[in-house]
């Protein structure tokens, strides 16, 4: 297995009951991270940089940013998205898990 890949979760990235992250490869240039939400599961405030993300369940995830903003995303298996660096809140408003991969580009 390359080095880049091993199985550890990130104990640096915002958890809270009901998120689970694992880093699937993290090196100089990339580092892709899966999140899994359980039902109606919140993650609080954080910093996230520039990040692509892509569904592995359909879902409803709700953003809420410090200024109180909230944007609400519905996603599809293999839906992509793209979001800027920021701080921001998260909540799955399903009743079932919500799972994406985040690629997070350094450079």
């Amino acid at each position: 297995m390359n080095q880049e890949r091993k199985d550890r979760h990130a104990s640096h990235l915002p958890e809270a009951g009901g998120v689970r992250t694992k880093v699937e490869v993290d090196n100089d240039r990339v580092r892709v991270i899966r999140f899994h939400f359980e039902p109606h599961a919140k993650i609080p405030m954080h910093a996230a940089p520039d990040v692509v993300s892509v569904a592995l369940t359909d879902g409803h995830l709700r953003i809420t940013h410090p200024d109180g903003t909230i944007k609400d995303y519905h996603y599809k298996v293999g839906d992509a998205d793209w979001a800027p660096a920021q701080s921001h809140a998260g909540e799955n408003m399903t009743s079932a898990p919500l799972e994406f991969i985040a690629i997070q580009l350094k450079r």
